[in-house]
């Protein structure tokens, strides 16, 4: 007579796989609050520890069996990361948000931007403007007159993504330039009103899309027309030609009719007035009520003279302490490289001649005094940096102007009302460094403040010492403003 089965039943009994693993549990000393885990990986074992107190493992494992048991601990433990995943994303962990418009405002900022001519470039809009329409562009030629890119979108680092704009500006002429003779020995000057396409120069200068330094730098160099002695030897380069001429208003194209909405443009109109995704303050602005009817660029083919009344030529520099070698370097290279015409008796009709404003600061972080103007000229004359840009033949092309942190703040509309709450952070009374080896915070922050500053009041692309990395769009490559 056969002899019933056994009822299989778990072992109070420690079990193992082998002797290996029995020697490893009896040599190391267990812990009361982890129990380790062996997972096969090819012909070896992966140690893994878990925070599972060994009695509580063993009373699941005695209950489910051992492989069950294993699989509800490993799927809890994935949920539970899982949940601790979304949590952190959920979380904004740093510094607070300083976004304080709602997204319809921040639409009706991007619709003015455009509709002014201040987006003169192909690249998409943010998707989280959500711009159902793409607007009129007036700063881009029409689609069908616009350079197509050598490299599609993904490989030169740009996303295809809609909407976009759609383009009812002037055509463009992108010149080669190229040295004439007899001066074929010299770099030419690029033409009056000409200006140049960002969005070429991104696409070779982008190093977030790791775009490489050298590269950027032979398609500058060569789009400017300063390789004189033929360095660069390739088979074509059309598409690094960034400079380029608008022509007159008055042949553009009237904009063609636009397409009707697709589903997802009728979604994202629906749903475009929601602020969800935004990072913002508690307290927001109030809406936008007095934007002005925007007013587009002219080219350069409409102004009446050679400067535009909008779009001076000016180029900022801001020193705090003792003017000494390099803002003497500075201003010697503004004079070297600028076409200002000092040699000619009469300004040439034909050039619009650009300034240089060296703004000085009294001291780091200070306040100006009633006659710090008088002291900053004082000084500047006994300066042997300075004084010979005070000669009467610099009067009209380099200006000193002392820097007054307080009228400068008041003349932000933005600030003048929130900044004084701060000024303990502004007038601090620092001294700067003792030596010139120490880092000078206070001067450093002062800089800083007077950029952001010339940002707010000028239209500006801000250039840096290593490698210019423009920070806006803008019609003219260079840097702008109007201050009385």
């Amino acid at each position: 007579m056969d002899r019933p089965p056994l009822k299989s039943r778990a072992s109070p009994l420690p079990t193992y796989a082998n002797a290996i693993e029995e020697k490893q549990h009896l040599t190391t000393r267990p812990s009361r609050f982890y129990t380790t885990f062996y997972i096969p990986v090819g012909r070896r074992r992966l140690v893994v520890p878990l925070p599972i107190p060994p009695s509580i493992w063993m009373k699941i494992s005695n209950r489910l069996g051992k492989q069950k048991a294993s699989v509800v601990v490993w799927v809890f433990l994935l949920g539970l990361g899982w949940l601790l995943l979304s949590l952190v994303r959920r979380t904004n962990i740093g510094d607070s948000p300083t976004l304080v418009y709602g997204r319809e405002d921040l639409r009706r900022i991007w619709q003015w931007e455009i509709a002014s001519g201040h987006y003169p470039s192909t690249r998409p809009i943010p998707e989280e403007i959500r711009l159902a329409m793409p607007p009129l562009n007036p700063g881009i030629p029409p689609e069908k007159h616009q350079r197509k890119p050598r490299k599609s979108g993904i490989a030169s680092g740009i996303p295809n993504r809609t909407p976009s704009t759609i383009g009812i500006g002037s055509t463009r002429e992108y010149i080669n330039i190229t040295a004439q003779p007899p001066n074929i020995a010299y770099p030419p000057r690029v033409p009056t009103g000409s200006v140049a396409d960002l969005d070429v120069i991104m696409e070779n200068c982008d190093f977030s899309q790791q775009k490489d330094v050298r590269d950027c730098l032979e398609v500058m160099r060569l789009g400017a027309g300063l390789d004189v002695g033929r360095h660069v030897r390739r088979a074509n380069t059309d598409d690094w030609k960034y400079i380029y001429r608008e022509a007159a208003s008055s042949t553009r194209e009237p904009p063609a009719r636009q397409e009707p909405l697709t589903p997802k443009q009728q979604k994202m109109l629906k749903e475009g007035n929601s602020d969800a995704g935004l990072w913002q303050r508690n307290v927001l602005e109030a809406p936008l009520t007095n934007l002005s009817k925007p007013v587009p660029a002219k080219p350069f083919a409409d102004l009446d003279g050679v400067c535009d009344p909008d779009y001076p030529k000016v180029f900022h520099m801001f020193w705090a302490g003792p003017f000494n070698e390099k803002p003497y370097v500075a201003m010697l290279s503004f004079l070297f490289t600028q076409n200002l015409g000092l040699h000619l008796d009469k300004p040439d009709p034909t050039v619009c001649r650009p300034q240089f404003w060296m703004w000085i600061s009294p001291g780091p972080a200070a306040l100006a005094k009633p006659n710090a103007v008088r002291a900053m000229f004082r000084e500047l004359a006994d300066s042997p940096w300075a004084a010979p840009f005070l000669q009467p033949r610099f009067k009209e092309i380099i200006k000193f102007k002392m820097w007054n942190t307080t009228e400068q703040l008041d003349g932000v509309p933005e600030l003048k009302d929130e900044w004084r709450s701060y000024q303990e952070s502004f007038f601090s009374g620092g001294t700067g460094s003792t030596s010139a080896d120490e880092y000078d915070r206070p001067s450093v922050d002062l800089s800083d403040m007077a950029r952001f500053i010339l940002y707010l009041i000028c239209l500006v692309i801000y250039s840096n010492v290593d490698l210019s990395r423009p920070t806006a769009h803008l019609r003219e490559p260079t840097i702008t403003c109007k201050i009385d």
